[in-house]
């Protein structure tokens, strides 16, 4: 068994931030852990699991970026940056890094829909 159980670890941020996610039963990528080097790594319960959940079009999206291999597309990155804007909260409390707020920002625009 893996020691961090997932169905999708990302290295983001030259391997400086990895973000684990997985699939519910609906299909829609939830956060399971983040962990910022140096700073702290933040497991999410199951709860707060179910609570942050991506919507379909946008776990769809990126599911199919990532399974593509696609990893330089622009829109992982946009899809990535607003999820994490939408949770931040679940991750702010237990990770120890100041400028955490910095860098999940609102995005600017929504990404392409298929």
């Amino acid at each position: 068994m893996p020691t961090r159980p997932c169905d999708y670890s990302l290295g983001l941020q030259e391997d400086s931030v990895f973000m684990d996610l997985s699939l519910d039963q609906q299909g829609c990528f939830c956060l399971v852990r983040i962990s910022f080097d140096g700073y702290g790594c933040c497991n999410l319960s199951e709860i707060e699991q179910e609570k942050s959940t991506m919507n379909s079009t946008e776990s769809s999206l990126l599911k199919a970026l990532l399974d593509s291999g696609d990893y330089d597309n622009q829109c992982i990155g946009e899809i990535l940056s607003k999820f994490l804007y939408e949770f931040k909260d679940l991750v702010w409390e237990d990770v120890d890094f100041p400028g955490f707020t910095r860098h999940f920002r609102a995005p600017e625009k929504t990404p392409p829909h298929i």
